[in-house]
């Protein structure tokens, strides 16, 4: 299976991207340091967005990427190694 994430801005400061995969939602935020930029990425589930793992929202998964195509990657590899059963 191959999974297409479409990311868009995310709201607030510093900002970053955000998409949705099967009631996940996953972010990938810039984050600077001396001088290089590194991008955080985590992957969330709850908080009555896509009505998947309840009232509060719980951190998954979450890692730091060299650049935002790493981190993408870094989701997708997770998301197809935990897609639900079917």
């Amino acid at each position: 299976m191959s999974i297409d994430l479409v990311f868009q801005t995310s709201d607030g400061y510093p900002g970053g991207f955000v998409a949705e995969s099967n009631g996940y939602m996953c972010f990938i935020e810039p984050q600077a340091k001396d001088s290089h930029i590194n991008y955080q990425w985590l992957i969330q589930e709850g908080g009555g967005w896509t009505h998947r793992g309840g009232a509060s929202v719980n951190t998954l998964i979450e890692g730091t990427a060299m650049s935002s195509t790493q981190a993408e990657e870094q989701i997708i590899k997770w998301l197809e190694e935990n897609q639900p059963e079917t």
